[in-house]
C-alpha cells in the first residue's frame, strides 16, 4: 500500500521533474519515424512559480522535440493543455 501512495505522490509532485525528463529521454528509443507523444500538462506548477513559463515547450525543445498544442481546457482554476510532441 505504501508503494502505491508514493507513486501517487510522485504523479502529483515530481521533484526536479525527474520522471518527466526520464520519460522524454527514454521515449526517443521507442518512437517510430514520425511518431508522436501526447502529453497532458497542468499549468499549476507555473502558477505556483515552480517552473518558468512556457515550461513544456522549453523542456521538450531542449530534449529535441517539437511541440504543438492540440487542446486547452480550464477546470477549477487550472489550465490543462494537451501537447503533441515529435522529434525534430
Amino acid at each position: 500500500m505504501w508503494d502505491e501512495v508514493k507513486k501517487l505522490g510522485l504523479s502529483l509532485f515530481d521533484p526536479d521533474f525527474m520522471i518527466l525528463n526520464k520519460f522524454l529521454d527514454d521515449a526517443k528509443d521507442h518512437l517510430k519515424p514520425k511518431g508522436k507523444i501526447h502529453l497532458v500538462y497542468s499549468d499549476l506548477p507555473e502558477k505556483l512559480g515552480m517552473v518558468p513559463k512556457p515550461f513544456i515547450p522549453t523542456i521538450t525543445a531542449k530534449k529535441g522535440y517539437h511541440s504543438r498544442i492540440l487542446k486547452t481546457e480550464k477546470s477549477d482554476g487550472e489550465v490543462f493543455t494537451v501537447y503533441e510532441l515529435r522529434l525534430e
